[in-house]
């Protein structure tokens, strides 16, 4: 097997400032998470304020959805091609309790490389998509997650806060811009941050080693400068660069 890939939390690129979605009405996602790391599972809840009298379209994936409801009332949509939509006429909030599997026997592979993105072991953690029923259009996200006590976790935030229990941790990303569905990692992670132009450069990789951490810290100071200059500055607080737990072949 090859070195693994890195993979980038980019957020948004530079273009998509925040400036351009202020007067847009866009839904909001809450999603509380936990995990079963020897059933490789997942279980959650994610609170949607949806706009009233809009269209919404949700993807199922391959999740479990035990409950839906609009409002007070159950409902039952009808699902096609792993998708279903949901218009809010009185009621905007919409809550769906969902539960999935994801072990790494079922990841596909090519060339030693995985295709599938999603794994959930004791080795760490990584979701990119489909985990969670995901609106079909930019949305506001905000996620709450418990992880084991050895795990540090992440996901596209502007914001995190860290709750440490005594065998867990419990973490809230938020992210106050409009974006497509987030990934989640988490894993027994070394982590190095530095502070550079009021941006938290932050530095993940599944073993300790500071010279490399410095390698990708420097580079990445690099890469922002080099593209503020080219397209403006980035408009977020944290960039991160963060070593996955499978074999990947993007960034």
């Amino acid at each position: 097997m090859g070195k693994k890939w890195i993979i980038f939390f980019f957020l948004c690129i530079f273009l998509k400032s925040p400036l351009i979605f202020a007067a847009k009405d866009f839904p909001s996602v809450k999603l509380y998470i936990s995990f079963d790391l020897s059933k490789h599972s997942i279980n959650g809840k994610a609170d949607y304020v949806l706009p009233k009298g809009k269209e919404v379209y949700i993807e199922k994936g391959n999740l479990i959805l035990d409950s839906i409801k609009l409002g007070d009332k159950s409902i039952k949509p009808v699902i096609k091609d792993g998708t279903f939509s949901v218009i809010a006429d009185k009621d905007s909030k919409l809550n769906i309790s969902f539960e999935g599997r994801f072990s790494p026997a079922s990841i596909k592979t090519s060339q030693g490389e995985a295709l599938s993105q999603n794994v959930i072991d004791k080795m760490g953690i990584c979701l990119v998509q489909g985990w969670f029923p995901a609106i079909k259009e930019l949305a506001y996200y905000e996620i709450s997650a418990i992880v084991p006590i050895d795990f540090e976790a992440l996901a596209p935030s502007d914001d995190i806060e860290v709750k440490t229990l005594k065998k867990s941790k419990i973490y809230r990303f938020i992210f106050p811009y409009p974006s497509e569905s987030p990934a989640f990692v988490a894993a027994p992670y070394f982590i190095q941050t530095e502070k550079f132009n009021d941006i938290y450069i932050s530095i993940y990789l599944l073993s300790k080693d500071e010279p490399l951490a410095n390698l990708y810290l420097n580079k990445t100071k690099e890469f922002l400068n080099e593209y503020s200059q080219m397209i403006g500055p980035y408009p977020f607080k944290r960039f991160s660069v963060v070593e996955n737990v499978l074999e990947t072949g993007h960034a």
